[in-house]
């Protein structure tokens, strides 16, 4: 590995810098060698990007003098541009046109994940394809992306993803589906070591082969195994601390007094938090545009407005519109909508490499330009002001603040619901935490993003609200014969819009009407509606006796859970929650056989 000073000339160029180089990084240059698929699930924020571009470098270095390497990285539009900046600012990569590496020429294109631009490179055979944010191509949104991945042709093939299963923890056998068409490897295999490297949560965080194709590492045990020089001799070395993630807080507007909607409530939450400490930032996430329109006879659905009409006159709190470059004495906020633009492309840019005073206090952005692959260092609070559904989302959401190189020691993710009046993030709310404690940390090992004790409580208190429904419900069908004709009617009518209705079946757990339409008689559809209310709420009654156990388990852990606010969680079937400690893992890595063994090809590669 002696050809590897290319290596050495990166960590001494970047020595003064932030940049640093880390072991379970350089490792992938290892593991590259001995996979034709790796699968790079590690944490939001632990350099996936820099680990890919060390694999290049690995394929020079392995090639003879005049042979040309062909690389293709897949990603998304507006991530692009950091992509490309990160190569080549932090491995002096060329990206885009020929680079030259000791005597040979490599050739990086960045591709946007969008069907039609795949569709135009299914005709050639690169040596390495880079899918970036790969989970996205398993999504049943996206079935059009998924099937022309797999038309593309590489002798090897990396998926980088933070979150790479669905809610229910399944979609493995997409990524080996993509790589069997890809690669041309035997499929059934791949699916067979991909579950095989599943079947332990704790030993996929807390073990180190370099053998292995996949890799789940965290940025507190990533940055505990870095490699430092000193009088040019190399160590791994475990001294770096990572930004702790502080308990999730929820926003309850029904229960703030003097708050009407969610507008005043984050207004309002923002402002107290300023009060304690000015040098606080926000990252505002909004369903879409819709959420950010100017006309002032919109204004209680206006967020925008809000920050820019300060309707209590606090007047040291009114926030002005940023602009970039400019340096402001009052608290700022940007509206950073619409995906991948020039004018977004040089914002986004800024807010990655940005960390002084002339950030604005808040930015506002939807789901759909800042919720992947985009990176707010200078940011310590993501605000849920629309809330997903999905658990992945949320922590890719978290993912946005909690990087390597981030400047704050604390870090806060705060959700904004309605309990008393439940709306669609509410709902979503609910959803995502049942989904991220019941089912996907039993597949996979992961931060706390959605469990504090207070969230316990809310999600008791609303399956409670819904099992009153469902026995209001229960009693209405007994007695009730209109309400039974009117959902009758609604069903066999085509499903005409009418709100109401369409709750009340969705509450009863109905996904489609089929057998709704299938009864003949009213009176056979009230039996039906009556024993579907019945089920829903043994489901409710198990889901509050599971939630009781969880709180007594947090509480052997904690009071207050503070405790598994920065621990990694996984489930199994003794307990819903057990937690790894980072120093744990790190000691178990650097403890194992094969780390002490492989960390002197790891520091040769320095040499």
């Amino acid at each position: 590995m002696s050809e590897n000073n290319y290596i050495k000339d990166i960590v001494l160029s970047n020595k003064n810098r932030e940049f640093k180089l880390y072991a379970l990084q350089l490792a992938n240059m290892i593991r590259i060698r001995n996979n034709n698929v790796l699968y790079i699930f590690d944490e939001v924020g632990t350099g996936k990007t820099i680990s890919a571009g060390l694999c290049i470098i690995e394929l020079l270095n392995s090639m003879d003098s005049g042979e040309n390497l062909n690389v293709s990285i897949i990603t998304e539009n507006s991530v692009k541009e950091q992509f490309k900046a990160k190569l080549e600012e932090h491995l002096s990569l060329t990206i885009g046109s020929w680079g030259e590496y000791k005597e040979k020429k490599y050739l990086i294109k960045l591709i946007g994940n969008h069907p039609s631009r795949l569709s135009e490179k299914s005709s050639e055979i690169y040596d390495l394809i880079i899918i970036d944010e790969a989970h996205i191509f398993t999504n049943n949104d996206n079935a059009k992306k998924y099937e022309k991945v797999k038309q593309l042709k590489a002798k090897k093939l990396i998926f980088l993803t933070a979150t790479p299963l669905r809610n229910n923890g399944k979609g493995l056998e997409f990524y080996a589906e993509i790589a069997a068409q890809i690669v041309g490897e035997n499929q059934e295999k791949l699916e067979e070591r991909l579950n095989w490297e599943f079947s332990d949560p704790e030993l996929l965080c807390t073990t180190f082969n370099p053998y292995s194709p996949l890799t789940r590492y965290f940025k507190d045990i990533t940055r505990k195994l870095i490699i430092d020089e000193d009088s040019d001799k190399y160590n791994i070395l475990n001294n770096e601390i990572s930004p702790i993630r502080l308990i999730p807080e929820v926003w309850d507007i029904s229960k703030i007094e003097g708050i009407v909607n969610k507008q005043d409530c984050v207004y309002k939450k923002i402002v107290e938090i300023l009060n304690k400490n000015k040098e606080n930032r926000f990252l505002i996430f909004i369903m879409s545009k819709l959420e950010t329109i100017t006309s002032t006879n919109k204004s209680e659905m206006n967020l925008k407005y809000r920050f820019e009409n300060d309707k209590d006159n606090f007047e040291e709190w009114k926030f002005e519109e940023w602009k970039k470059g400019r340096k402001y004495e009052k608290n700022t906020y940007y509206v950073l909508t619409g995906g991948g633009s020039g004018e977004n492309r040089d914002i986004i840019n800024c807010f990655r490499t940005c960390k002084d005073d002339t950030l604005p206090t808040v930015i506002i952005t939807n789901y759909q330009t800042s919720e992947v692959g985009v990176d707010f260092p200078g940011y310590n609070y993501v605000i849920n002001y629309h809330i997903n559904s999905s658990p992945s989302k949320i922590e890719q959401r978290f993912g946005r603040i909690d990087r390597m190189d981030s400047i704050f020691d604390e870090l806060k993710m705060c959700f904004v619901i309605n309990s008393q009046n439940k709306d669609t993030s509410t709902k979503n709310f609910k959803s995502a935490m049942e989904a991220f404690i019941k089912e996907y940390l039993t597949f996979f090992p992961s931060k706390n993003c959605l469990i504090c004790a207070e969230m316990m409580d809310i999600l008791e208190e609303l399956n409670d609200n819904e099992k009153n429904t469902l026995e209001d419900y229960y009693k209405k069908y007994s007695t009730n014969e209109g309400d039974i004709k009117q959902i009758y009617n609604y069903c066999k009518s085509g499903h005409k819009n009418n709100y109401e209705i369409k709750e009340k079946l969705e509450t009863l757990g109905f996904k489609n009407y089929s057998q709704i339409k299938s009864c003949k008689k009213i009176d056979e559809l009230r039996k039906l509606l009556k024993r579907q209310a019945e089920k829903q709420i043994k489901k409710i009654l198990k889901r509050n006796e599971e939630i009781k156990n969880l709180k007594k388990q947090l509480s052997d852990v904690s009071d207050n859970t503070a405790g598994i606010s920065d621990k990694i969680l996984f489930s199994d079937d003794a307990r819903l929650v057990n937690q790894i400690e980072s120093d744990d893992a790190v000691r178990k890595i650097m403890e194992s056989k094969r780390f002490k063994f492989f960390k002197y090809k790891i520091i040769d590669l320095l040499m």
